[in-house]
């Protein structure tokens, strides 16, 4: 759920930015399976849909795509998905008393 809210996010600064025929990397095969699939009634995980429906509606009026790559050719991403796991006090994080739909959704 958390890469199909930071697509989300990328597609809403890629449309803020002007920015066409961007080509969105994941190395979620899944969720790359399933954002470039016809029918968007059935996420694999029911939590990421409005996410996925806010990057696709984003990302198509913008001409973008998403394509998969494998995880070792996204080691930034991965190495930044760890560190924040293991950070010792989220607390003060600026999402805390914020749901990400919520943000994602005033950003529109």
């Amino acid at each position: 759920m958390a890469e199909a809210a930071a697509l989300a996010l990328a597609a809403l600064i890629n449309d803020r930015l002007n920015f066409d025929n961007t080509i969105f990397l994941s190395d979620s095969q899944i969720l790359v399976h399933f954002l470039n699939a016809v029918d968007h009634t059935n996420p694999p995980d029911w939590r990421m849909k409005p996410f996925a429906q806010l990057f696709k509606s984003v990302a198509h009026r913008r001409q973008g795509k998403i394509l998969h790559i494998n995880r070792t050719m996204n080691s930034i991403a991965d190495a930044l998905a760890r560190l924040a796991f293991l950070a010792p006090d989220l607390s003060t994080s600026v999402f805390q008393h914020a749901p990400m739909t919520r943000i994602l959704s005033s950003a529109l």
